[in-house]
């Protein structure tokens, strides 16, 4: 190890090892969630420009809301609202479409994909932290770490600032790694991963195009005996093309090439030349794929080749105070576009645990869920993953039902809307024969799905997701039916005295609104910017969230819901008691949601409500 000067050794609360999405996507949430010392660096001079990762799912889409920046990434946007699956019709026709669905199936506002390169990704994240007066340190090259005897920041992590050839001491009490699939930091760690079997080589290009082909504004699968695509329509008129290959001389070329990210010359030979470089295989291998429809690339943006196998790390933490997001814990192909949708996830449930045992809110044991629901998450994908990439690439059976049937199945996992975390302290199974029938149900270890309501208060027409803003906070959400009519009129407000009486939850961990205060604000994405630390509001952890059936024009909040006036909302028809399986004159129900937005805990309002939502937060609060 290089010697490090006194003067390098630098303390901070947060050491984040890579600035890609999952690694930018933590800090933002971590300074959002009132963590100021937050530091991350990266070993590139600057940040990705085009290419690599680009679609974004719809869960994705919702959590962006969270944040008010989903709009920014609409911006020049391309999207994926229907998939179109290709084949050949005959030996000598080339491919004609077999068959053609919705992408998204499962309930929420986003029905598409949203793509937007990479780059886009972190100049929108970027901008978001400068926003907050943090920026990502370069280049600085992670080389390895320790644990110390300091019992304040145990984590010593030795850091190379490239430009200056100097080695510096970052003393931290997390260090997070999120420096890709070939991570640094989890080598350093000496965590194994599990590796399955197969191993695809693919090409990548962005380009602008002119062609026939009719589907070419659809996601596309196209297997033929000539190859296989994945056709991804890109902002504007451009489109991204995935394609496996598998010509051994092909696999030679791409292996000996050394202008893998380089848009090389489109329309004339560069004399002495040797290599065949990777556009030249696309250019070859596109057209008889195609067949009979044609099409001309008329420039490049990105192109790139990779070595695909699907691993996933044993586990997501080393046990102590280091953790890994991102594609520093799972690698797959991109045909599902899963890779920097699940990293982001993997920060969105990170984050606010971190947060909240850095403010001394929560137990460290806490994280050990971290590792628990991230992993079972990750080995769904790779177990998902292996089988897909296996159909799509199985040449001997070209127009068999199975690679679209497998893609169907999966719809709810890819998309994120019905992912579903194991059962654990932050999940409470329903009681047996609980769960019911419904577009939405509430079901613990699933998001809460999106609802349309009209804040009470002042007839606002809102979503949850703007309504429940990614500020680190629980939401105790009590669907409520028609409070402005007996016997539920009284029920409800026995229901809301004791929550919010000086022995419920909500006071014994938010305490009492800030001193002039008359009531808790609301958190919605329109009114809650970031809060430092010495902020009053921000010792508030969780809120209660009132939806109800009656008319907001039968029922006033002031006084007796002054102290959560702003979180009462209308159920206008009792419509999304019905998509939530509540029926509008069954016992009232509770749901307490965690603040990445999953359903942690599913209970009837009634005597044993506050025993066990006491025992759920003494689980892992302070």
């Amino acid at each position: 190890m290089a010697p490090c000067l006194p003067s390098d050794k630098l303390t901070t609360d947060t050491l984040i090892i890579g600035a890609g999405p999952s690694g930018l996507f933590t800090a933002l949430l971590l300074l959002r969630y009132g963590i100021s010392d937050v530091t991350i660096i990266d070993k590139y001079p600057i940040r990705t420009l085009t290419g690599h990762a680009s679609g974004l799912q719809p869960r994705t889409l919702e959590i962006l809301h969270t944040l008010g920046l989903k709009s920014q990434f609409d911006i020049n946007a391309g999207g994926v609202a229907d998939t179109a699956f290709w084949a050949p019709k005959d030996q000598d026709s080339g491919i004609s479409r077999a068959s053609a669905a919705p992408e998204v199936t499962n309930p929420t506002i986003y029905k598409r994909l949203i793509i937007q390169h990479q780059g886009r990704t972190e100049e929108v994240l970027n901008a978001e932290l400068e926003k907050l007066g943090h920026h990502v340190k370069r280049p600085f090259e992670f080389l390895d770490y320790e644990y110390t005897e300091d019992k304040d920041h145990p984590v010593c992590a030795y850091v190379k600032d490239i430009a200056r050839g100097q080695v510096q001491q970052y003393h931290c009490r997390y260090l997070i790694g999120a420096d890709g699939a070939n991570s640094v930091t989890r080598a350093a760690s000496k965590i194994e991963s599990t590796t399955h079997e197969t191993s695809d080589s693919w090409l990548v290009a962005d380009c602008a195009i002119k062609t026939d082909f009719p589907n070419i504004r659809r996601r596309c699968a196209i297997r033929t005996p000539a190859g296989n695509l994945m056709l991804i329509p890109s902002p504007r008129n451009t489109i991204r093309i995935y394609m496996l290959i598998t010509n051994k001389q092909d696999l030679q070329d791409l292996a000996a090439s050394k202008l893998d990210d380089l848009p090389a010359p489109l329309f004339k030979e560069t004399q002495g030349r040797t290599r065949t470089t990777p556009l030249e295989i696309l250019l070859k291998r596109l057209p008889p794929i195609l067949k009979p429809y044609t099409i001309q690339i008329t420039h490049i943006d990105w192109i790139s080749k990779y070595v695909v196998g699907q691993k996933v790390i044993k586990s997501f933490t080393d046990n102590r105070n280091v953790l890994f997001v991102g594609d520093a814990c799972h690698s797959h192909s991109p045909k599902a576009a899963q890779g920097m949708n699940t990293g982001i996830q993997d920060a969105y449930n990170l984050a606010w645990k971190l947060a909240l045992i850095l403010k001394g809110r929560a137990n460290p044991s806490l994280l050990e869920t971290y590792n628990s629901e991230r992993c079972h998450i990750a080995n769904q994908l790779i177990d998902f993953d292996t089988k897909f990439a296996k159909l799509f690439g199985d040449q001997s059976a070209l127009n068999s039902g199975d690679f679209e049937k497998t893609w169907k199945e999966a719809q709810g996992f890819t998309s994120g809307l019905a992912q579903e975390y194991p059962a654990g302290p932050l999940v409470v199974p329903l009681p047996a024969g609980a769960a019911s029938e419904c577009p939405c149900p509430l079901i613990p270890g699933q998001r809460l799905a999106p609802m349309s309501l009209i804040r009470h208060i002042d007839g606002y027409h809102l979503t949850s997701l703007d309504t429940m803003a990614s500020l680190g906070h629980f939401n105790e959400v009590v669907f409520a039916g028609d409070i402005s009519r007996e016997p539920r009129k009284s029920e409800f407000r026995r229901l809301y005295e004791f929550l919010t009486s000086p022995g419920s939850v909500l006071t014994k961990y938010n305490g009492l609104p800030p001193e002039g205060q008359d009531g808790w604000l609301p958190d919605d994405i329109f009114s809650s910017p970031p809060l430092p630390l010495s902020s009053g509001e921000n010792g508030k952890v969780m809120n209660l969230y009132v939806v109800h059936t009656a008319s907001r024009f039968d029922v006033e909040l002031r006084p007796d819901f002054e102290l959560w006036k702003w979180n009462f909302f209308e159920d206008e028809g009792g419509r999304e008691h019905r998509m939530h399986g509540v029926e509008t004159d069954g016992p009232i129900r509770v749901a307490i949601v965690r603040p990445d937005g999953i359903v942690g805990m599913v209970r009837d309002g009634d005597g044993g409500l506050g025993r066990e939502v006491h025992r759920y937060f003494g689980g892992f609060m302070k």
